[in-house]
């Protein structure tokens, strides 16, 4: 009978130890998004480095892009870089400079999870994509949604708002970032996080800037605010200061048709 209950007891633990490897297997991406969880899988593996991100997609991306810059005539990595995301369009779109001053269009993605209305970013938690002209603070390897670029939101004239409006809390961690979930930040997916990624590290986070506009207003040459506040009452005031900043910014880039 000792035999038997001990035998009984073996199998039912391989059972178990089956069921989770199964559970592990085929949710791994749906749990890493858990942040305990995302930390556990972290301590169960080697931590991914950026240099290591490179070793592992380099080699895909430069055989994209390399044919790509080549017919735009580009050089390749490029000293500038430029994230363009449009929230009602829901596309992102990168540019890239030889000479700082003219850009061409080398890439296009689809946004793949909305997040909140049109307008800006004004408190934690209230699930708005950011509008406004921002930098890349980091790159981070080891995201929750495969791989992430964390902008400099709040930035200087986000934290200016914050404090006149008493907003202790506007926001933080907002993240361009693989997977096909969002809460606030720009999803995109795994295969183009890599390509940013990778073109990111290349070109250098300092050389990278991004934009994001509540749509693509370069064919009106304006952005309307009182469509948006249709859209989305609570718009703040400050909100045609802030369009008026992106318009001019993007006004001054020269894209190039090639």
């Amino acid at each position: 009978m000792r035999f038997i209950r001990n035998r009984n007891n073996r199998l039912f633990a391989l059972a178990i130890l089956f069921f989770v490897s199964v559970v592990i297997l085929f949710c791994k991406p749906y749990l890493k998004r858990i942040p305990i969880v995302h930390a556990v899988l972290l301590k169960l593996r080697k931590e991914d480095t950026v240099g290591s991100v490179l070793a592992k997609y380099e080699g895909r991306v430069d055989d994209k892009f390399i044919n790509i810059f080549s017919k735009k005539g580009i050089k390749y990595p490029p000293k500038r870089l430029l994230i363009l995301c449009f929230k009602k369009e829901m596309t992102v779109e990168i540019y890239a400079s030889a000479d700082e001053k003219n850009y061409t269009l080398v890439a296009q993605y689809p946004i793949l999870a909305p997040s909140g209305v049109l307008g800006p970013k004004t408190l934690e938690g209230d699930m708005q994509i950011p509008e406004g002209i921002y930098k890349i603070d980091e790159l981070n390897p080891n995201s929750r949604f495969h791989l992430s670029m964390k902008i400099n939101y709040p930035n200087e004239f986000e934290r200016k708002k914050a404090e006149e409006e008493n907003r202790v809390y506007p926001g933080s961690d907002i993240f361009i970032h693989g997977s096909n979930a969002s809460i606030g930040c720009v999803s995109i997916g795994d295969e183009p996080i890599e390509d940013i990624f990778v073109l990111a590290a290349k070109t250098k986070i300092q050389n990278v800037a991004v934009i994001i506009s509540p749509y693509d207003f370069r064919k009106t040459a304006s952005i309307d605010i009182e469509k948006i506040r249709f859209l989305n009452p609570k718009i703040p005031i400050w909100s045609k200061e802030l369009y008026q900043m992106i318009e001019t910014k993007v006004g001054e880039i020269k894209f190039q048709d090639k």
